[in-house]
């Protein structure tokens, strides 16, 4: 794990994430997807479940934001629906269409144990057809788990 948080910040929860209590790890394969979890320590369970909420929602609107920013995007936002894991989790998918670049599909969880929080962050070109939403889940059940 890093400290801090990833530069660039990642999409859609970036701007969220405090960073003097993040750490980070990133993973790759040699085709175009990669991930990336980032987990952060709050002080008590009540800053931690009102950081979970703000993730959340910095996700659950990120696909307008994208459009807002720009003019070239078209973005859509689906919920996958909510894990019960420790505190909870909740998965969610962002699919951004560039007009110069071609489709990406995101597929996000905010997690929660505790005064632990962990967003764990899915990417690869395309759309939303075929991604692995289940393993995606069963990956975010494990992290989750492993924070304590």
């Amino acid at each position: 794990m890093t400290g801090g948080v990833p530069d660039p910040l990642p999409f859609c929860v970036g701007a969220a994430l405090p960073g003097a209590t993040s750490q980070y790890r990133d993973f790759w394969t040699e085709f175009d997807t990669n991930a990336e979890q980032i987990t952060v320590v709050e002080r008590d369970e009540t800053r931690a479940k009102a950081l979970a909420t703000l993730l959340n929602n910095a996700v659950g609107q990120c696909a307008d934001r994208a459009e807002q920013e720009d003019p070239d995007v078209t973005a859509e936002w689906r919920d996958y629906g909510r894990i019960d894991v420790e505190e909870g989790a909740r998965v969610h998918g962002v699919r951004t269409t560039h007009a110069w670049t071609g489709n990406d599909v995101h597929l996000f969880s905010v997690g929660r144990d505790g005064r632990t929080v962990t967003v764990v962050h899915w990417a690869r070109m395309g759309t939303f057809d075929g991604i692995p939403v289940q393993g995606f889940k069963k990956t975010t059940r494990t992290a989750v788990n492993k924070l304590y």
